[in-house]
């Protein structure tokens, strides 16, 4: 069986050329980005509450059209399957790989417009706090925020080990601790805009420095940490750009200047810096050698 966006189409042939321009443009059907009530409101000299109206009739109108619609209903069926074979939850791009082997053409786009409509599955716009993702139920969606919850208590109280550099495989320790699944625990991690994982492949919590540097501080702490022996203040800023810590350049007198201000940052040599917690101490290079 498959399914495409030709299906679509043909359940928009039931509705008005203006309910079908306003309901592609909302939902981005055709290749350009959802539209905003208002955008659309503009186009058709219409006000945003007159959109709106526009396109819960049109739902209303395609919903019952579609349950008449074997093709699609099929295909529907399918993805609310894959879906809670997913655990009942997916990021918006693994739900659309998920549901390529029977979906054809189906784009993320479809698949909103699709759960809208049939109303078997759900779909959850970005967040501040949370990427845009499908779900299959309110229990699900239940869990996944329990576990999230859960998870963040967990990987707060283990800091240390992230900052120790072995915190690789704090997500699988909390995963047995919980008796829990770990596919569906890393489907949530997906979901959350609370975990991250940095440049070298540590997993933690996108707040912590030592996960996501925001300052260029941060940044120098981090790459001495990993390193754990002194670096010439170009080669850290070097470093930071060859990691990709950051979306602008970090420049060496910038670098030079954080290293100078930053207790934590040791010279132990002519432009030779290291950490203080690595058991550093200032001097030439002289005596360090010498200790």
């Amino acid at each position: 069986m498959t399914g495409d966006s030709s299906a679509i189409n043909n359940l928009l042939s039931h509705i008005t050329d203006r309910q079908r321009a306003v309901v592609v443009n909302r939902f981005g059907l055709e290749g350009k980005e959802p539209q905003t009530l208002a955008t659309i409101g503009d186009v058709f000299g219409i006000t945003r509450e007159r959109v709106r109206q526009i396109e819960v009739g049109s739902i209303a109108t395609l919903r019952a059209d579609f349950m008449k619609d074997k093709a699609l209903g099929a295909m529907v069926n399918e993805a609310e399957k894959a879906l809670k074979g997913m655990g009942g939850i997916g990021k918006d791009e693994d739900f659309v790989k998920a549901c390529a082997p029977f979906g054809g053409g189906m784009s993320g786009p479809h698949l909103v417009f699709l759960a809208r409509v049939s109303e078997q599955f759900h779909f959850s716009a970005e967040t501040e706090s949370l990427h845009s993702f499908f779900y299959s139920d309110q229990k699900a969606l239940k869990k996944a925020e329990a576990l999230i919850i859960k998870l963040s208590k967990y990987m707060n109280a283990k800091q240390g080990r992230v900052s120790s550099g072995s915190g690789r495989d704090l997500l699988s320790d909390f995963v047995r601790t919980e008796k829990g699944d770990e596919a569906f625990a890393k489907r949530c991690v997906s979901v959350s805009k609370a975990f991250h994982v940095n440049a070298f492949g540590d997993f933690g919590m996108a707040a912590w420095p030592e996960i996501q540097p925001q300052t260029i501080r941060d940044r120098i702490y981090l790459i001495l940490k990993k390193k754990r022996e002194p670096m010439h203040f170009r080669e850290i800023a070097g470093s930071i750009n060859d990691v990709g810590l950051g979306k602008k350049l970090a420049l060496v007198p910038t670098v030079h200047n954080e290293l100078i201000k930053d207790q934590r940052f040791i010279l132990v040599g002519r432009g030779m810096y290291a950490l203080q917690e690595h058991g550093f101490e200032p001097g030439t290079a002289r005596d360090v050698i010498a200790r």
